[in-house]
C-alpha cells in the first residue's frame, strides 16, 4: 500500500519587487475601497474618525507593500496596471465629487441670490449711511453669501448672511426677514 503524500502548494514569492516601490495614489484616493479590493483589510482604519486622515497617508505610503503581498498577481506589469486604475479610479472618483459639491453650492447660491429677501438685504445695507461711515464708501458685496429660505402658502422667513466690504473695513451681515401674506 502506497501513502499519500502530497507536495505542499507552492507560494507565491512576497519579496517586495524594485519596480512596484513607491506610493500608490490609488490607495490613498480611494483608501478603504481600494483596501477591499486589494485584500487590504486595514484599510477600513479610513472608516475611523480622525484614524483616516492619517491611514490614507499610510496607505499612499505602504499600499503597493501590502497589495502585492495580500493579492497573487502574475507578474509585476500585471500589479502596476490594476494600480495604475485604482489611481484613475480615484481621481475620477474625487473630480466628480468636487464637481457635484461646487455645483450644488453654486446652485444654492444662485437660488438664495434670486430671491426677493436676498435683494432686499443686500439694497439695504449697500444704501445704509450708517455701514457706509463705519466701512468707508463705496460698499461692494462680498462672492460668498449663505442662508436659507422658506416659503409656504404665501408666508415664510429667511435668514440671509453676506460679506460686505468698504474702502477701509469688511463686515458680515445676518439678516432675518419675514413674510406674512
Amino acid at each position: 500500500m502506497q501513502d499519500n503524500i502530497t507536495e505542499p502548494p507552492r507560494q507565491f514569492s512576497k519579496e517586495i519587487p524594485n519596480e512596484i516601490r513607491g506610493w500608490n495614489w490609488g490607495a490613498f484616493l480611494l483608501n478603504w475601497i481600494w483596501g477591499l479590493g486589494n485584500r487590504t483589510y486595514i484599510a477600513l482604519l479610513c472608516l475611523v474618525p480622525f484614524v483616516g486622515i492619517v491611514m490614507m497617508f499610510v496607505l499612499g505610503a505602504k499600499g503597493n507593500k501590502w497589495a502585492w503581498q495580500n493579492n497573487n498577481w502574475r507578474d509585476v506589469s500585471h500589479f502596476k496596471k490594476t494600480q495604475r486604475r485604482w489611481a484613475f479610479a480615484g481621481l475620477l472618483v474625487w473630480i466628480v465629487f468636487i464637481a457635484l459639491w461646487f455645483g450644488i453650492y453654486e446652485l444654492a447660491r444662485t437660488m438664495v441670490k434670486s430671491s426677493d429677501a436676498y435683494h432686499l438685504a443686500t439694497t439695504t445695507a449697500l444704501q445704509s449711511t450708517e455701514l457706509q461711515s463705519d466701512l468707508g464708501a463705496p460698499l461692494k458685496l462680498d462672492r460668498f453669501i449663505g442662508g436659507n429660505i422658506k416659503i409656504e402658502n404665501g408666508y415664510g422667513d429667511a435668514a440671509v448672511r453676506f460679506k460686505i466690504s468698504g474702502s477701509e473695513h469688511a463686515a458680515t451681515v445676518y439678516t432675518t426677514l419675514e413674510k406674512a401674506n
